[in-house]
Protein backbone atom coordinates (compact mmCIF):
# COMPACT_ATOMS: atom_id res chain seq x y z
CA UNK A 1 0.00 0.00 0.00
CA UNK A 2 1.22 3.51 -0.82
CA UNK A 3 -0.04 4.68 2.57
CA UNK A 4 3.12 3.27 4.12
CA UNK A 5 5.12 5.86 2.19
CA UNK A 6 2.75 8.53 0.94
CA UNK A 7 1.36 10.27 3.99
CA UNK A 8 0.68 13.92 4.74
CA UNK A 9 4.14 14.25 6.28
CA UNK A 10 6.16 12.23 3.78
CA UNK A 11 4.48 12.72 0.42
CA UNK A 12 7.15 15.24 -0.62
CA UNK A 13 10.03 12.84 0.08
CA UNK A 14 9.94 11.32 -3.41
CA UNK A 15 13.25 11.91 -5.18
CA UNK A 16 13.04 15.15 -7.14
CA UNK A 17 14.78 15.35 -10.50
CA UNK A 18 14.57 19.12 -10.56
CA UNK A 19 16.83 22.04 -11.39
CA UNK A 20 19.10 21.78 -8.37
CA UNK A 21 19.48 18.00 -8.48
CA UNK A 22 20.27 18.09 -12.18
CA UNK A 23 22.85 20.77 -11.58
CA UNK A 24 24.49 18.64 -8.87
CA UNK A 25 24.43 15.49 -11.02
CA UNK A 26 25.81 17.22 -14.11
CA UNK A 27 28.43 19.28 -12.32
CA UNK A 28 31.16 16.90 -13.43
CA UNK A 29 29.98 16.70 -17.01
CA UNK A 30 29.50 20.29 -18.18
CA UNK A 31 30.53 23.88 -17.70
CA UNK A 32 29.17 25.82 -14.74
CA UNK A 33 25.42 26.20 -15.02
CA UNK A 34 23.62 29.49 -14.52
CA UNK A 35 20.77 31.57 -15.85
CA UNK A 36 20.89 34.06 -18.68
CA UNK A 37 23.41 36.88 -18.45
CA UNK A 38 21.72 40.15 -17.54
CA UNK A 39 20.57 41.97 -20.64
CA UNK A 40 20.37 38.84 -22.80
CA UNK A 41 17.34 36.89 -23.95
CA UNK A 42 15.16 39.75 -22.71
CA UNK A 43 12.41 39.45 -25.33
CA UNK A 44 12.15 35.69 -24.89
CA UNK A 45 11.89 35.92 -21.11
CA UNK A 46 9.40 38.79 -21.31
CA UNK A 47 7.20 36.77 -23.68
CA UNK A 48 7.39 33.74 -21.41
CA UNK A 49 6.45 35.85 -18.40
CA UNK A 50 3.47 37.29 -20.31
CA UNK A 51 2.38 33.79 -21.33
CA UNK A 52 2.56 32.55 -17.74
CA UNK A 53 0.49 35.45 -16.43
CA UNK A 54 -2.12 35.63 -19.21
CA UNK A 55 -5.09 33.46 -18.25
CA UNK A 56 -6.26 33.38 -21.87
CA UNK A 57 -2.97 32.13 -23.31
CA UNK A 58 -2.52 28.49 -24.43
CA UNK A 59 -1.91 26.01 -21.62
CA UNK A 60 1.26 24.64 -23.26
CA UNK A 61 4.37 26.50 -24.38
CA UNK A 62 6.91 24.49 -26.35
CA UNK A 63 10.40 25.88 -26.84
CA UNK A 64 12.49 23.85 -29.26
CA UNK A 65 16.02 24.42 -30.45
CA UNK A 66 19.09 22.69 -31.72
CA UNK A 67 21.69 21.49 -29.22
CA UNK A 68 23.67 24.40 -27.84
CA UNK A 69 21.12 27.14 -28.52
CA UNK A 70 20.59 27.86 -24.81
CA UNK A 71 17.30 26.11 -23.99
CA UNK A 72 18.26 25.00 -20.49
CA UNK A 73 19.75 28.38 -19.59
CA UNK A 74 16.52 30.10 -20.65
CA UNK A 75 14.53 27.50 -18.71
CA UNK A 76 16.62 28.19 -15.60
CA UNK A 77 16.00 31.96 -15.82
CA UNK A 78 12.31 31.42 -16.51
CA UNK A 79 12.04 29.17 -13.45
CA UNK A 80 13.63 31.92 -11.37
CA UNK A 81 10.97 34.34 -12.62
CA UNK A 82 8.18 31.85 -11.91
CA UNK A 83 9.56 31.09 -8.48
CA UNK A 84 9.71 34.79 -7.65
CA UNK A 85 6.04 35.11 -8.65
CA UNK A 86 5.08 31.92 -6.75
CA UNK A 87 4.00 30.31 -10.01
CA UNK A 88 6.54 27.47 -10.24
CA UNK A 89 4.57 24.38 -9.29
CA UNK A 90 7.16 21.76 -10.24
CA UNK A 91 9.95 21.00 -12.67
CA UNK A 92 11.65 17.94 -14.12
CA UNK A 93 14.98 18.22 -15.94
CA UNK A 94 15.58 15.26 -18.23
CA UNK A 95 19.12 14.11 -18.93
CA UNK A 96 20.41 11.12 -20.85
CA UNK A 97 23.52 11.18 -18.61
CA UNK A 98 21.54 10.15 -15.50
CA UNK A 99 19.42 6.95 -15.52
CA UNK A 100 16.68 8.34 -13.27
CA UNK A 101 16.52 11.56 -15.29
CA UNK A 102 16.01 9.80 -18.61
CA UNK A 103 13.14 7.61 -17.36
CA UNK A 104 9.84 9.10 -18.52
CA UNK A 105 7.99 6.94 -15.97
CA UNK A 106 9.43 9.13 -13.20
CA UNK A 107 8.29 12.48 -14.62
CA UNK A 108 4.70 12.55 -13.35
CA UNK A 109 5.45 11.13 -9.85
CA UNK A 110 8.25 13.67 -9.42
CA UNK A 111 6.09 16.57 -10.57
CA UNK A 112 3.31 15.41 -8.25
CA UNK A 113 5.75 15.26 -5.32
CA UNK A 114 6.89 18.83 -5.90
CA UNK A 115 3.35 20.08 -6.46
CA UNK A 116 2.40 18.53 -3.11
CA UNK A 117 5.15 20.60 -1.49
CA UNK A 118 3.90 23.69 -3.32
CA UNK A 119 0.22 23.34 -2.34
CA UNK A 120 -1.03 21.95 1.00
CA UNK A 121 -4.52 21.66 -0.47
CA UNK A 122 -3.23 19.52 -3.33
CA UNK A 123 -1.17 17.41 -0.92
CA UNK A 124 -4.22 16.69 1.22
CA UNK A 125 -6.26 15.64 -1.81
CA UNK A 126 -3.36 13.56 -3.13
CA UNK A 127 -3.02 11.62 0.12
CA UNK A 128 -6.72 10.71 -0.01
CA UNK A 129 -6.28 9.39 -3.55
CA UNK A 130 -3.12 7.49 -2.66
CA UNK A 131 -4.76 5.81 0.33
CA UNK A 132 -7.05 3.98 -2.09
CA UNK A 133 -4.29 2.78 -4.43
CA UNK A 134 -2.56 -0.58 -4.36
CA UNK A 135 0.31 0.06 -6.79
CA UNK A 136 3.49 2.10 -6.61
CA UNK A 137 3.46 5.27 -8.76
CA UNK A 138 5.92 3.99 -11.37
CA UNK A 139 3.95 0.75 -11.76
CA UNK A 140 1.07 2.73 -13.27
CA UNK A 141 1.15 3.56 -16.96
CA UNK A 142 1.71 7.22 -17.74
CA UNK A 143 -1.89 8.19 -18.66
CA UNK A 144 -3.07 6.58 -15.41
CA UNK A 145 -0.34 8.38 -13.45
CA UNK A 146 -1.55 11.68 -14.87
CA UNK A 147 -5.21 10.92 -14.20
CA UNK A 148 -4.91 9.54 -10.66
CA UNK A 149 -1.88 11.34 -9.26
CA UNK A 150 -2.45 14.73 -10.85
CA UNK A 151 -5.93 15.06 -12.30
CA UNK A 152 -8.05 13.64 -9.46
CA UNK A 153 -6.26 15.51 -6.63
CA UNK A 154 -6.27 18.77 -8.58
CA UNK A 155 -9.99 18.60 -9.20
CA UNK A 156 -10.62 17.95 -5.51
CA UNK A 157 -8.20 20.64 -4.27
CA UNK A 158 -8.95 24.32 -3.89
CA UNK A 159 -8.16 26.42 -6.96
CA UNK A 160 -4.71 27.98 -7.08
CA UNK A 161 -4.55 31.72 -6.52
CA UNK A 162 -2.20 32.15 -9.50
CA UNK A 163 -1.58 30.36 -12.79
CA UNK A 164 0.73 27.50 -11.83
CA UNK A 165 3.35 26.39 -14.34
CA UNK A 166 4.90 22.93 -14.65
CA UNK A 167 8.32 22.89 -16.36
CA UNK A 168 9.79 19.89 -18.21
CA UNK A 169 13.23 20.50 -19.69
CA UNK A 170 14.99 18.54 -22.45
CA UNK A 171 12.18 16.05 -23.00
CA UNK A 172 14.03 14.62 -26.01
CA UNK A 173 16.67 13.22 -23.62
CA UNK A 174 14.29 10.60 -22.24
CA UNK A 175 15.34 7.10 -23.20
CA UNK A 176 12.03 5.69 -24.45
CA UNK A 177 10.46 7.94 -27.08
CA UNK A 178 7.22 5.94 -27.03
CA UNK A 179 6.73 6.85 -23.35
CA UNK A 180 7.39 10.50 -24.20
CA UNK A 181 4.67 10.33 -26.83
CA UNK A 182 2.28 8.80 -24.29
CA UNK A 183 3.08 11.58 -21.83
CA UNK A 184 2.57 14.31 -24.40
CA UNK A 185 -0.74 12.81 -25.52
CA UNK A 186 -1.95 12.67 -21.92
CA UNK A 187 -0.74 16.19 -21.08
CA UNK A 188 -2.21 17.79 -24.18
CA UNK A 189 -5.50 15.98 -23.64
CA UNK A 190 -5.73 17.15 -20.03
CA UNK A 191 -5.05 20.86 -20.54
CA UNK A 192 -8.70 21.84 -20.83
CA UNK A 193 -9.67 20.23 -17.53
CA UNK A 194 -6.69 21.02 -15.26
CA UNK A 195 -5.67 24.42 -13.81
CA UNK A 196 -2.05 24.10 -14.91
CA UNK A 197 0.24 25.39 -17.62
CA UNK A 198 3.16 23.43 -19.04
CA UNK A 199 6.46 24.82 -20.31
CA UNK A 200 8.30 22.13 -22.27
CA UNK A 201 11.70 22.31 -23.96
CA UNK A 202 13.31 19.89 -26.38
CA UNK A 203 15.47 19.55 -29.43
CA UNK A 204 13.48 19.35 -32.71
CA UNK A 205 12.92 15.60 -32.35
CA UNK A 206 10.29 14.55 -34.90
CA UNK A 207 8.14 12.46 -32.52
CA UNK A 208 7.79 15.41 -30.13
CA UNK A 209 7.24 17.83 -32.99
CA UNK A 210 4.48 15.67 -34.48
CA UNK A 211 2.62 15.63 -31.16
CA UNK A 212 3.00 19.37 -30.62
CA UNK A 213 1.92 20.28 -34.14
CA UNK A 214 -1.06 17.91 -34.23
CA UNK A 215 -4.48 19.51 -34.04
CA UNK A 216 -5.59 20.03 -30.44
CA UNK A 217 -8.41 21.93 -28.81
CA UNK A 218 -5.75 24.16 -27.24
CA UNK A 219 -2.83 24.56 -29.64
CA UNK A 220 0.47 25.26 -27.86
CA UNK A 221 2.52 28.41 -28.13
CA UNK A 222 5.74 27.53 -29.95
CA UNK A 223 9.16 29.15 -30.06
CA UNK A 224 11.82 27.82 -32.44
CA UNK A 225 15.07 29.10 -30.95
CA UNK A 226 17.13 28.32 -34.03
CA UNK A 227 14.80 30.52 -36.14
CA UNK A 228 15.55 33.71 -34.19
CA UNK A 229 17.38 36.27 -36.31
CA UNK A 230 21.14 35.81 -36.36
CA UNK A 231 21.77 39.45 -35.45
CA UNK A 232 19.65 39.19 -32.28
CA UNK A 233 21.40 36.02 -31.11
CA UNK A 234 24.84 37.44 -31.89
CA UNK A 235 24.07 40.58 -29.89
CA UNK A 236 23.16 38.42 -26.87
CA UNK A 237 26.25 36.23 -27.28
CA UNK A 238 28.41 39.36 -27.49
CA UNK A 239 26.91 40.64 -24.21
CA UNK A 240 27.53 37.25 -22.61
CA UNK A 241 31.18 37.19 -23.70
CA UNK A 242 31.75 40.77 -22.52
CA UNK A 243 30.27 39.86 -19.14
CA UNK A 244 32.25 36.63 -18.82
CA UNK A 245 35.59 37.78 -20.24
CA UNK A 246 35.47 41.52 -19.61
CA UNK A 247 37.45 41.42 -16.34
CA UNK A 248 40.26 38.99 -17.13
CA UNK A 249 43.88 40.12 -17.06
CA UNK A 250 45.49 40.81 -19.40
CA UNK A 251 42.30 42.10 -21.05
CA UNK A 252 41.06 40.27 -24.11
CA UNK A 253 41.01 42.61 -27.12
CA UNK A 254 37.53 43.61 -28.23
CA UNK A 255 38.34 42.36 -31.71
CA UNK A 256 38.87 38.86 -30.28
CA UNK A 257 35.51 38.96 -28.50
CA UNK A 258 33.87 40.05 -31.75
CA UNK A 259 35.61 37.19 -33.56
CA UNK A 260 34.40 34.67 -30.97
CA UNK A 261 30.90 36.06 -31.37
CA UNK A 262 31.01 35.52 -35.11
CA UNK A 263 32.36 32.00 -34.74
CA UNK A 264 29.60 31.13 -32.25
CA UNK A 265 26.83 32.01 -34.68
CA UNK A 266 23.62 30.98 -32.88
CA UNK A 267 25.30 28.52 -30.51
CA UNK A 268 25.59 29.75 -26.95
CA UNK A 269 27.37 26.50 -26.07
CA UNK A 270 30.25 27.48 -28.36
CA UNK A 271 30.60 30.84 -26.58
CA UNK A 272 30.28 29.24 -23.11
CA UNK A 273 32.88 26.58 -23.90
CA UNK A 274 35.30 29.15 -25.32
CA UNK A 275 34.81 31.44 -22.31
CA UNK A 276 35.39 28.55 -19.90
CA UNK A 277 38.63 27.63 -21.73
CA UNK A 278 39.89 31.23 -21.74
CA UNK A 279 38.81 32.03 -18.19
CA UNK A 280 38.41 28.76 -16.21
CA UNK A 281 37.84 30.62 -12.94
CA UNK A 282 38.15 28.99 -9.51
Amino acid sequence: MWTKHWTASSVTDYECHNIESKHQHLNGHCTRWRGCTQGTRENILANLKDWAEDQSSPKVYWMEGMAGTGKTTIMYSFCEILNGNQQLGANFCCSRLIPSCRDANLIVPTLVSQLAAYSPSFRSSLCKVLSREQQQPTELNIPTQLKRLLGEPLKAAKAFSVDVVIVIDAMDECQDSSLVQLLLDALLESTASLPLKYFITSQPEFRIRDKMLAQHRDMPSILHLHDIKQSIVEADIHKYLLDTLGNIFPPLPLADIQLLTKHAGKLFIYAATAAQYINPGP
